[in-house]
């Protein structure tokens, strides 16, 4: 599970300029999920959140830090522990965490 994030194709996709920095700043980006168990999800179909092991830290949350110029480290510090975040992407929110508290 892992945040998304916009790609400066779409402005060459849709040709319109500037809108993939539109995207990242009003937070219209994605979310991409874990396939726990393979099959078809059709229109109709009903969605039931079965549980919230992250319940102190909301898909806002995440893609507000991802996009805040000099979020909270210890913010980013306790997203980058939250089980079920993708490796890579808790790793790049501990880097973070620690280059801003380096960098104050």
């Amino acid at each position: 599970t892992q945040p998304r994030t916009v790609c400066w194709r779409i402005d060459h996709r849709f040709e319109v300029s500037g809108l993939a920095k539109f995207i990242h700043e009003h937070g219209l980006t994605g979310w991409l999920y874990r396939v726990l168990e393979p099959g078809c999800v059709r229109e109709g179909d009903e969605v039931v959140l079965v549980e919230r092991p992250n319940a102190t830290m909301s898909l806002a949350d995440l893609l507000a830090l991802q996009r805040e110029h000099r979020p909270d480290p210890a913010r980013l510090q306790a997203a980058s522990e939250l089980p079920g975040l993708a490796q890579v992407i808790g790793q790049r929110f501990a880097s973070r965490a620690a280059w801003l508290r380096d960098n104050r």
